[in-house]
């Protein structure tokens, strides 16, 4: 009986023996000092969506509750807050914060995220953004429709300049396998907004002209109207023209606002022809639009 514990002993104060492979396929052994701990698979990788790092201020509503109206799920973690603001196309709403929710599955990744409870008899809407500050640091400016010719007689004169810049040079080794001319704005409508901002938001078609291998020609498909959203003040500013070079993006003004007195507007897009979402705040208390919130494709 001593013999056979002594001989356990003995054996389990061996180092372990793990077969392997040379670089030229021979088997080998491989000594692991009994000490040392055995590597692991690494748990399933969870992402943090881009809207909840610092210093960002804003998250995602992207999902409501059908029995409870009151209550959204924001994307990404909130602590240290008990209380946030939402804002969307029907004002704004003080909203506790209630729960951190579980992974859930998104087409850019795996989140968190976090149980908003609305005040009583505010609604929740999808596509809004709950504001990492107090309800009262927050008011809602009102979004007038004007007529204003001149500012859409700039946008036109803005996508004259574009489509010259888009023609691919004589001599280009790298021909662009599309580019866009002949922009059209079909209607718009213009917002007048403090700091001496001015939105214009047109429906406009282009001509696709796709190239074959030696030459363009002209894409046989009928093109809808896409609305792009541009800002005027001193210049023209087409917010998404750098999401929009690799597919058309359609472009809705959801909400302006100020925070801590300074002018930001909301701005849903989505991709015309495939299923990608963004949601956007500019700030434009400076000389020109500051990007502060940038999701894309964080919808399930």
């Amino acid at each position: 009986m001593k013999l056979a514990l002594v001989f356990a002993i003995a054996i389990a104060a061996m180092p372990r023996i793990t077969a392997a492979q040379d670089t030229a396929g021979h088997g080998i052994q491989t000594t692991i000092p009994r000490n040392q701990p055995v590597m692991q698979p690494n748990p399933p990788h969870v992402e943090k969506p881009p809207s909840s790092e610092p210093p960002s201020r804003f998250r995602q509503i992207y999902a409501c509750d059908k029995k409870k109206p009151a209550s959204a799920s924001a994307l990404g973690e909130i602590h240290d807050l008990k209380s946030v603001t939402v804002v969307g196309p029907n004002g704004k709403s003080a909203a506790a914060v209630k729960e951190i929710l579980p992974n859930e599955g998104f087409s850019a990744g795996v989140f968190r995220g976090t149980r908003l409870e609305l005040a009583p008899g505010a609604r929740c809407s999808a596509g809004s953004l709950a504001i990492l500050a107090s309800v009262q640091s927050v008011e809602m400016v009102h979004l007038k429709e004007a007529s204003d010719k001149s500012a859409i007689a700039r946008v036109a004169k803005y996508l004259e300049v574009r489509a010259r810049e888009e023609l691919p040079g004589p001599h280009e080794d790298l021909n662009p396998p599309v580019y866009h001319t002949n922009y059209q704005i079909k209607d718009a409508k213009v917002f007048a907004l403090p700091s001496n901002y001015v939105a214009v938001l047109a429906n406009i078609t282009y001509d696709p002209m796709v190239y074959d291998g030696q030459k363009y020609e002209k894409h046989d498909g009928e093109i809808e109207a896409e609305p792009m959203l541009f800002l005027i003040r001193g210049k023209v500013t087409e917010l998404n023209k750098e999401a929009r070079k690799g597919s058309g993006i359609c472009d809705r003004l959801v909400s302006a606002f100020t925070l801590a007195k300074r002018l930001h507007i909301h701005v849903a897009s989505n991709g015309c022809n495939n299923g990608i979402n963004g949601q956007l705040v500019f700030d434009l208390s400076g000389p020109s639009p500051k990007t502060v919130f940038n999701d894309w494709d964080l919808s399930d």
